[in-house]
């Protein structure tokens, strides 16, 4: 199964929903001519002909639903939506790093906005940097919501930090390695393999829950990275080139687009906590210099009133473990800001259309980032010492 749809995706790259149209149609007819020459030569009887008439008007219609859901986007993915294809992930089956081409230029572009992004020569979009500067270094890994998808280059949370800092007159250097589509085993193996040698005094990994009930869910834990890689099954495979699969496993199993079965809510739990714990141990174990786990909410959860599994509690009693690893939500930081601010929840997300956020929401993450960092930052880089305090759970 891997090895064809690996071939397909070298060809196609991320399929567009008319290249995965055309993949869908073209399995289809090789099937009603498959099945039709089949019948041909193995039936005799008189049911014959209406046997074959039943498997061209099966397929018929099959490939007629196709091409009408295909055609008024229903069932589109988020990725689709955003022109980027739906694709098979084959990349996490590589043990290479998760990033973008080195020293390119590509765009974080939906249908309500687009912002350009160039990246240096470690694919990441951010300005290069040179292995040893002396100066404090904070190292942030994290995905689109650090890389700052839905804001200019210079509105992303890292950037603004980076600003505040110096306001301040606090010396540091803050490299941003967040990476779309990243989660934060994806960075650890990021680490591990490209930006260790930078050598930086503190790790700021910015998480959030999908980063474990969808990321973690789909692709596993570390053991994406082995020689064996992730098996894609036939059921990811149908779901990510026919929408008639993607219609009958959604309104009939009850599957999203991440294939998980959202009925399963214990299972979904049960094993987003297991991902949480498994990933602080790692980094605390792998990394000897201070780290920071920050938990930020979605937009839903806010407007819930919570977070969705309360990973929050199982990142602060796995971080509590750990003499140089600590936490903090900013969950309460962004109820209280809201509220002060007035701002409403489409000035801070792009909302219904996305679910990242703006730059007013990414001044709000900035703020609440900041606030939290800052006096063990400014101890450190005072004391020229990587000591950081715990922060209370």
């Amino acid at each position: 199964m891997n090895t064809w749809l690996i071939i397909v995706e070298k060809v196609l790259g991320q399929p567009k929903p008319w290249q995965a149209l055309m993949v869908t149609l073209t399995i289809l007819i090789l099937l009603v001519i498959g099945l039709t020459t089949l019948i041909d030569r193995t039936i005799k009887s008189k049911k014959k002909s209406n046997l074959i008439a039943l498997i061209v008007g099966v397929g018929f219609a099959l490939s007629l639903a196709e091409v009408i859901l295909c055609l008024f986007g229903i069932g589109s993915t988020y990725l689709e939506k955003r022109g980027d294809g739906r694709p098979v992930d084959v990349d996490y089956q590589k043990e290479g790093p998760w990033t973008w081409e080195k020293n390119s230029f590509h765009r974080l572009k939906t249908p309500v906005y687009d912002y350009p992004r160039n990246t240096n020569r470690f694919g990441l979009s951010d300005a290069d940097w040179v292995d040893s500067t002396g100066t404090y270094r904070i190292l942030v890994l994290g995905d689109s919501f650090t890389e700052g998808d839905g804001a200019p280059y210079d509105s992303s949370w890292v950037s603004l930090i980076r600003g505040r800092f110096n306001q301040d007159s606090i010396k540091v250097e803050i490299l941003n390695a967040g990476v779309c589509g990243s989660d934060p085993f994806e960075q650890l193996n990021l680490y591990r393999k490209v930006l260790a040698p930078l050598k930086p005094d503190l790790i700021i990994v910015a998480t959030s829950t999908p980063d474990f009930t969808y990321d973690g869910m789909v692709k596993g834990g570390m053991e994406r990275f082995d020689k064996h890689g992730h098996n894609i099954s036939l059921l990811e495979a149908a779901y990510s080139y026919s929408r008639v699969a993607r219609l009958f496993l959604k309104v009939c199993l009850g599957y999203n687009d991440m294939l998980i079965r959202t009925r399963e809510q214990d299972k979904i739990a049960s094993k987003t906590k297991v991902l949480a714990e498994d990933v602080v141990s790692l980094f605390a174990n792998e990394v000897s210099i201070p780290i920071m786990f920050v938990m930020f909410p979605y937009e839903s959860e806010i407007s819930s009133g919570d977070y969705d599994y309360n990973l929050d509690d199982v990142f602060s009693s796995a971080c509590d473990q750990y003499s140089n690893v600590s936490f903090f939500s900013l969950f309460d930081c962004y109820t209280y800001r809201i509220e002060e601010s007035g701002f409403g929840h489409k000035d801070l997300w792009w909302i219904p259309d996305d679910g990242h956020h703006r730059p007013r929401g990414y001044a709000l993450m900035a703020d609440c980032i900041y606030e939290n960092i800052k006096l063990d930052v400014e101890r450190a880089v005072n004391n020229k010492t990587t000591h950081i305090r715990k922060v209370p759970s």
